[in-house]
């Protein structure tokens, strides 16, 4: 690896070459060793080759007039069509796509718009919650529950809640002392 034994072994009357033989004659123990390296460096005689600038002109030309060669047997170039003109969609998909954006906008929407109309409470597991609805009935949601109902709640209309867990209430009966609905546990 030392350059200047690589420059004695290529250059013997060199200066550096001189220099190896006298060190090799005053260390003879290591003369075998030098044999070696010698040997190896003569036969790793690489001749390095430099291309000049019309020689890497000409090869990158026929690299890119190859690479052309084959993008047109994998990618044809598309012939211009002559006569009818076909459009890629028709007008009745355009209506069809129209309407269905509306429908899923109008869905989303309602969605909004139902989810912003309820109070929701929850509870985490061991939590409870004590909860005034807006008719003075009382509830307490247990853990891990989850109680919903409309934020515009009439007193005229149906009492509905959702609930999700386990809750115990308390009802405040309506003025003529009659059930307001029926109750219909969901499992979910």
């Amino acid at each position: 690896m030392d350059e200047s034994f690589k420059k004695g072994v290529k250059h013997p009357e060199s200066e550096e070459g001189l220099f190896w033989e006298e060190w090799v004659g005053k260390h003879p123990d290591k003369k075998e060793e030098v044999n070696v390296a010698r040997q190896i460096i003569l036969f790793m005689n690489f001749e390095t080759h430099y291309l000049s600038k019309s020689d890497i002109n000409t090869l990158w030309e026929k690299l890119n007039k190859r690479t052309e060669e084959r993008e047109q047997t994998v990618f044809p170039k598309a012939q211009p069509r002559r006569g009818v003109f076909y459009p890629v969609f028709p007008f009745w998909h355009k209506v069809a796509a129209v309407f269905i954006g509306l429908v899923v906008l109008s869905a989303s929407l309602f969605f909004i718009l139902q989810r912003d109309n309820t109070l929701q409470y929850r509870t985490q597991f061991g939590e409870t919650k004590n909860l005034l609805l807006p008719d003075s009935s009382t509830v307490i949601l247990n853990a891990n529950s989850k109680l919903t109902y409309s934020s515009d709640w009439n007193s005229k209309d149906l009492r509905k809640v959702w609930l999700e867990g386990e809750a115990f209430f308390s009802v405040v009966h309506t003025a003529n002392d009659q059930k307001s609905s029926s109750i219909r546990p969901t499992l979910m």
